[in-house]
């Protein structure tokens, strides 16, 4: 039997910081939300470091993106203070790869649990359709934890900084609908900013695997 500490301990964990370009200037609407934003995210690195003792990885999903692996929460920190942040930002290309890193790994038999990947993003749009091709895609892949029900190896988690209504309705979409469209089984969670604030930072881990 799984409790929540053992479906998040012995596991990977990514996070792709996809921040648009015009959320960097003060005069943005959520602006505030960002800063708001960076202690709780840093303190939520902090703890997958803890549970991933091989170090996290993070992506920068510039165009190319960037990516650290085995690292430490050092790496994304910085990333909010960036002083000349890029003009473009492709989150599908980054989310690509780190799916596709994980299936690597697996099938390589270095992983131990499954990997959650966690999405920071305040803004989609033309990218909506291409990240549900690629979700689907990846569902056909995975299969339960052994000993669970509903519990998947492979978890993605968007947190919504700000609160944009294209993006709360993209995103929304992808956490309840995907398997309405086809999707093998749900692997999305979304947190908006309000859950965010109030969610443990175990819940906001765990809900990106139990929907």
């Amino acid at each position: 039997m799984f409790d929540n500490n053992s479906l998040l301990k012995n596991r990977d964990y990514t996070f792709i910081f996809a921040r648009s370009p015009e959320s960097w200037s003060s005069s943005y609407k959520y602006y505030e939300h960002w800063v708001a934003a960076q202690t709780k995210i840093i303190d939520l690195a902090k703890h997958c470091q803890l549970l991933d003792h091989d170090g996290i990885t993070v992506y920068f999903a510039s165009n190319p993106f960037i990516k650290h692996t085995n690292t430490e929460v050092i790496k994304l920190a910085q990333l909010f203070q960036l002083k000349n942040p890029p003009e473009t930002i492709d989150l599908v290309s980054s989310l690509q790869d780190a799916i596709d890193d994980y299936f690597q790994r697996r099938d390589a038999k270095q992983t131990k649990n499954g990997d959650i990947i966690l999405v920071l993003v305040d803004k989609i749009s033309d990218e909506q359709e291409l990240l549900i091709d690629l979700i689907m895609n990846a569902t056909e892949k995975i299969d339960l934890i052994p000993g669970t029900e509903n519990s998947y190896e492979l978890g993605i988690s968007f947190l919504q900084i700000g609160e944009d209504p294209i993006t709360k309705e993209h995103l929304t979409y992808l956490d309840d609908h995907l398997v309405d469209a086809g999707a093998k089984c749900d692997i999305v969670d979304t947190k908006l900013w309000y859950e965010i604030k109030q969610k443990s930072l175990t819940d906001i881990l765990i809900h990106a695997l139990v929907d």
